[in-house]
């Protein structure tokens, strides 16, 4: 008898980054991406895919990171926020497109979704010096 093989679910995280006043999208924004936002806020356990650690916005300002584990899915099992086996993702800016502030915070976001042009998180970013 061969035992029944536990069902895991794969999607992405769709990232699109804009400018915070014209919502003009940004490319070359580069992200990491971490599975606590302590390991975030520490720099600790970046998640790699594919030997891929880091993410760069195209000239959509667009990013796909696929390959997570799906947030509400864990041992063959829908999971709520709050149970165990649910997994948020926390993204890190670590470069901000040329003329912008970094970041300064990391950014919680889930996976629950396959669809590679659903944006699932959108960040705005502000120009270095408040533009002056």
């Amino acid at each position: 008898v061969t035992p029944p093989v536990a069902v895991t679910k794969w999607g992405n995280i769709v990232l699109h980054k804009q400018d915070s006043r014209s919502s003009a999208a940004l490319a070359g924004a580069v992200f990491s991406v971490y599975p606590s936002r302590a390991d975030a806020l520490a720099g600790t356990n970046a998640i790699s895919i594919g030997g891929a650690g880091t993410w760069t916005t195209d000239a959509s300002g667009n990013l796909v990171i696929s390959g997570l584990r799906y947030s509400n899915w864990a041992n063959g099992a829908t999971v709520s926020p709050g149970q165990p086996g649910y997994q948020s993702y926390w993204l890190v800016e670590t470069k901000a497109p040329t003329g912008y502030a970094l970041l300064a915070q990391p950014v919680e976001t889930t996976v629950t979704s396959t669809d590679p042009s659903a944006v699932t998180v959108t960040i705005d970013n502000v120009l270095a010096n408040a533009g002056f």
